[in-house]
């Protein structure tokens, strides 16, 4: 019995450490499963983010083609936060904020947007100079310009040059080229673009600024040739009343004060409302030194337009 109990006793501490041999080496197979499987999850989690990567990019295309701007602009908002300098959900950012920008009434919304565009595709630009859709985003970019204003009109003019020196076909393109010589002074230039443009899209606001540019350039004859072109294919009620207004202020600038004379009565006859009108006749009958006349027409003129400062200021003259 003594015998047993010490060889008991011995056995007891082998039988203790393989125990805690085998605890250990089982600890061990699960920490190296955690580990293993924490590196499969991660691949898998890299993996993934590719994928959703992918997913998202084709998300966003699908909501582009698909006519869905506020979509696709929410979309690459949300991956620019995790990416801001990303060239692809930057470019349509800048597209899908521009078209929605043209859907909004002037205001801080709409200039908002307007920022937008052009910050996003501005650094599109920077990040990717071979950018697939580079011609589109010169395009878009000086669009935006064009919309910002007046003081903009230098950099929309030198990004739609870069889009056409790009070979970007857009119907309006040439129009708007012409709209920022003209608004810069460089009447000249401006008709070369309009030229080009009334040969494609012939429309009633490229003609009325195309005949602006011939007037402002020297080439009356050519001008009131488009006006009268204008009027004659128009459907358009208030197209129709700009060009033959002028064309009467065309004679009127002139010298031709009869031929002006007879414009400016067809159209106050036709529309009795017209304030610039009845101001412009006065100024003929002025002329003629007929103060009786003048004065009642620029009566009239302030009659339609109380606030028609240059007919008051005759009124306040002495004849």
């Amino acid at each position: 019995m003594n015998i047993f109990k010490r060889q008991t006793s011995r056995s007891s501490p082998r039988h203790g450490q393989r125990n805690t041999l085998v605890l250990i080496a089982g600890v061990l197979i699960v920490v190296a499963g955690i580990i293993t499987l924490s590196l499969t999850l991660f691949s898998g989690k890299s993996s993934l983010r590719s994928v959703l990567a992918g997913n998202r990019k084709s998300e966003v295309l699908d909501s582009w083609n698909s006519g869905d701007r506020v979509n696709t602009l929410l979309l690459c908002r949300q991956e620019l936060e995790k990416n801001p300098l990303d060239p692809f959900y930057l470019s349509f950012e800048g597209f899908s904020s521009y078209y929605l920008a043209m859907e909004k009434p002037e205001g801080e919304e709409r200039i908002s947007l307007l920022d937008e565009a052009v910050t996003s595709l501005r650094k599109s630009l920077a990040a990717n100079e071979k950018s697939p859709v580079l011609g589109q985003e010169e395009y878009v970019l000086g669009k935006a310009y064009y919309q910002k204003g007046l003081p903009w009109y230098d950099l929309s003019l030198k990004y739609l040059e870069k889009a056409k020196a790009d070979n970007y076909s857009a119907t309006d393109l040439e129009q708007y080229l012409g709209l920022l010589y003209a608004a810069l002074g460089d009447h000249v230039t401006a008709l070369q673009h309009f030229e080009s443009a009334l040969k494609n899209n012939p429309s009633d606001v490229l003609m009325i600024s195309a005949a602006l540019s011939y007037k402002e350039s020297g080439n009356t004859a050519k001008a009131q040739e488009i006006l009268n072109s204008a009027i004659a294919s128009s459907s358009d009620d208030l197209v129709v009343l700009k060009c033959k207004m002028m064309l009467a202020d065309m004679e009127y600038d002139s010298g031709n004060l009869k031929q002006a004379e007879a414009l400016y009565d067809a159209l106050v006859k036709a529309d009795p409302s017209l304030a610039d009108v009845w101001y412009k006749l006065g100024l003929i009958y002025e002329a003629w030194k007929d103060p009786i006349r003048a004065r009642a027409a620029w009566r009239k003129a302030i009659a339609q337009d109380p606030n028609h400062l240059e007919a008051r200021k005759k009124l306040a003259e002495r004849l």
